[in-house]
């Protein structure tokens, strides 16, 4: 995988793919700025150079720690239950409380 894409997508300043809710207005439009190319093996936590909130502008870098933890930890209780999924991609019910992970 030696190669660097230049769709759309990719070369977006902001990641359209990781909005966050702005700790200062409470607004869901705090998107990461896509951070420099990077190896393969390299995080998306490792990919963020900023956080960008569209009415109040650049979140502090004890903000972004914060909203990066909690993402952090949503990946991993997503990956642990990828069997709720069936292969068309509809959510299959199981009585999880997905909430109370965060609580």
């Amino acid at each position: 995988k030696d190669f660097l894409c230049s769709c759309e997508r990719c070369e977006a300043i902001l990641d359209d793919t990781r909005i966050f809710r702005c700790p200062r207005c409470s607004r869901e439009d705090a998107a990461a700025v896509a951070g420099a190319a990077l190896p393969a093996a390299a995080s998306p936590v490792d990919a963020v150079e900023a956080i960008v909130c569209s009415a109040c502008g650049a979140l502090t870098s004890q903000d972004v720690a914060e909203l990066l933890s909690v993402e952090a930890r949503v990946r991993g209780w997503a990956r642990s239950r990828l069997g709720l999924h069936n292969r068309g991609g509809e959510l299959q019910e199981n009585g999880d409380n997905t909430g109370a992970m965060l609580a």
